[in-house]
C-alpha cells in the first residue's frame, strides 16, 4: 500500500474546489494502487480548465464531471506542475506569457467584438462562462496604457484588416468574457 502521509489536500476557504480535489486525487490513488507510486494530480487545471464540462471553478463543480475531463484531455498534470491557487486567476498567467511564450485561449465573443478597432477592449457583461466559448485565439504578450489599464496582447485569426493589424488588446485581469478560463500552452523540454 502507498504512503498517504503526504497526500492532504487543503482548499481554503475562499474556493469550493472539493470537487476537483475528489476528482485528481481519485484518479492519484488508482493510480498509486497500481503502480505503488503517488504522484499527486492537479485540482487547479480542473479549476481553471474543465467549465466545458459542466464545472464552474471556484464555485462548484462534480468530480465525474472532473474525471470525464481528464478522460477526454488524455490526462492531467501533476500538482507540482500546475499547483493550486486556490482561485481562477489570470493573473498569474503573465508569468506563464513572460516565460512560456504564447497561449491559445477560448472566450465568448459578444456583437460588438466584431467592430473593435484599437485599445483595450473591455466589456463588463459579456458572458464569462467557458460553456460559452464561441472563438479561440492567441496571448502573445501584455502590456499597460498610460492611464495604467493593463491588457493582453492577442493575435485573432481575422486577418490584418480586423482590429489592429489582426491583433486586438483586451483588459488583463477581469476575464473579459471568459478569456482565461482555461488558457492552453505547450512546454516544450530540450532533449
Amino acid at each position: 500500500m502507498f504512503n498517504t502521509t503526504s497526500f492532504v489536500s487543503f482548499q481554503g476557504t475562499t474556493c469550493t474546489s472539493g470537487w476537483a480535489f475528489a476528482s485528481a486525487d481519485s484518479l492519484a490513488s488508482a493510480t498509486a494502487i497500481l503502480f505503488d507510486t503517488l504522484f499527486p494530480l492537479s485540482a487547479q487545471q480542473l479549476i481553471d480548465c474543465s467549465s466545458g464540462f459542466e464545472n464552474y471553478g471556484c464555485s462548484g463543480g462534480l468530480a465525474s464531471n472532473g474525471l470525464e475531463y481528464i478522460y477526454y484531455h488524455e490526462g492531467i498534470a501533476q500538482a507540482k506542475d500546475y499547483p493550486y491557487t486556490g482561485k481562477v486567476s489570470e493573473i498569474d498567467m503573465i508569468d506563464v506569457a513572460a516565460n512560456d511564450g504564447p497561449m491559445a485561449v477560448g472566450f465568448h465573443v459578444p456583437d460588438n467584438f466584431h467592430l473593435y478597432k484599437s485599445g483595450v477592449y473591455q466589456n463588463d457583461s459579456c458572458s464569462t462562462s467557458g460553456s460559452e466559448v464561441t472563438h479561440f485565439a492567441l496571448i502573445t504578450g501584455y502590456g499597460i496604457t498610460v492611464d495604467n489599464v493593463r491588457y493582453w496582447i492577442v493575435k485573432n485569426s481575422w486577418g490584418k484588416l480586423w482590429g489592429m493589424e489582426g491583433y486586438f488588446w483586451i483588459e488583463l485581469s477581469k476575464n473579459v468574457c471568459g478569456i482565461m478560463n482555461c488558457p492552453t500552452y505547450p512546454v516544450v523540454h530540450d532533449l
